[in-house]
């Protein structure tokens, strides 16, 4: 559901329209309602990753200039991993209203030993976001682990549209 471009503003004896309480259910309805699924494309910046049977899984909702989104990345036995830093494209573009390298969110991986990575999310370009450490390298195919079968990386953000 999408977000109404206006909410109505209602003054004394003013008529209530079918039109202007479809806009408040409109509003209210893209607050409480229901994510909408996307596939982002994973790539890395050196060789693509083949998915292969690996799956990756992405939803989004939108309240008027604000996207909240996660994604979930889970490694299969046949995933190629590619090389380079990885990439991911966000659901909706920012239209340029935010700068390169702003932070976008949170990836937390988990390797098969159980060892858990939070890393931040920062912006490429308006629709592609980068995986960095904390101290701004690049997350890659084989840091800060080599990824393996069953590895997962779960993205999580929020961010600001034009």
């Amino acid at each position: 559901m999408a977000w109404p471009s206006s909410i109505p503003t209602f003054t004394a004896l003013a008529t209530l329209t079918a039109a202007k309480l479809n806009d408040i259910r409109d509003a209210l309805n893209a607050v409480g309602g229901s994510w909408t699924t996307y596939i982002p494309a994973w790539d890395a910046a050196t060789s693509s990753p083949t998915l292969n049977n690996g799956v990756i899984t992405g939803a989004y909702r939108q309240l008027g200039k604000t996207v909240d989104y996660r994604i979930s990345l889970v490694i299969g036995s046949t995933t190629a991993l590619g090389t380079g830093y990885y990439t991911f494209t966000l659901p909706v573009s920012t239209g340029g209203s935010l700068p390169q390298h702003h932070p976008v969110g949170t990836a937390t991986a988990y390797d098969a030993t159980g060892l858990i990575y939070t890393r931040q999310l920062t912006l490429q370009t308006s629709t592609l976001v980068v995986l960095r450490d904390n101290g701004g390298s690049a997350i890659t195919n084989a840091s800060p682990v080599v990824w393996a079968t069953g590895d997962r990386i779960m993205i999580q953000g929020s961010y600001e549209i034009a």
